[in-house]
């Protein structure tokens, strides 16, 4: 028998609860494959659970324009979320008077950018706002801060699964295929599932997820 859904993600990290939670604001039936026996448990809990301020990535991108438009969404989300958050700040430090000049070029990158606050402090300032740093400049975003991805993707799931998405765990994806205006896929476990949407969330497999179509970039 197969699995009928609206929609069905591929995928529970945080990219892929993300994209539940907001799609069961909607009168849509949305379903989560994951390959996992739980959520959050690739890539998106391991790691720093930096929430970066956007001085890195060059203007006019749609990486850079998602970081900012992401570090301002934060808040909200982390208070609806019940998720702790702390927007401690960042000094990227200078040693040298060409590493001062790379400071002003992400300085002057980040406000391109729309990081907020961004300001360019002497040794002394740096040393207040952090004892025992050494260098002779440094470049402040106040912005960026610190998250526990791991209780993010977690608390998305759980909001999702409270709003009606139904999340199938220990599904690894075998299959996947195109035909009569809907996706048709089979799983390791041998269940079937179909849909007119899928979502490829599928953090570092997402290229075996699109091989499946043909799809080879």
């Amino acid at each position: 028998m197969t699995k009928q859904h609206d929609v069905i993600i591929i995928g529970a990290g945080v990219v892929g609860n993300a994209i539940a939670r907001e799609l069961s604001r909607f009168e849509l039936d949305v379903a989560v494959l994951e390959k996992e026996l739980d959520v959050a448990m690739g890539t998106s809990s391991r790691n720093s659970g930096v929430i970066h301020s956007g001085i890195h990535y060059k203007p006019g991108t749609t990486r850079a324009r998602l970081n900012v438009q992401g570090n301002a969404m934060m808040t909200d989300l982390c208070r609806e979320l019940k998720v702790k958050i702390e927007y401690i700040g960042k000094l990227t430090v200078a040693q040298d008077d060409t590493d001062v000049k790379e400071l002003e070029r992400l300085k002057e990158q980040g406000e391109a950018n729309g990081a907020p606050g961004l300001e360019i402090i002497d040794g002394r300032e740096m040393q207040q706002r952090q004892p025992g740093v050494g260098g002779i400049k440094a470049l402040w975003s106040p912005t960026t801060g610190i998250i526990c991805p791991y209780g993010l993707t977690i608390s998305l799931a759980e909001n999702a699964a409270a709003n009606g998405v139904t999340f199938y765990l220990g599904r690894r994806v075998k299959s996947l295929s195109w035909a009569d205006a809907r996706f048709s896929m089979t799983t390791f476990t041998g269940e079937h599932f179909a849909a007119p949407i899928v979502i490829n969330a599928a953090g570092l497999y997402a290229d075996q997820i699109c091989r499946m179509l043909g799809i080879e970039e």
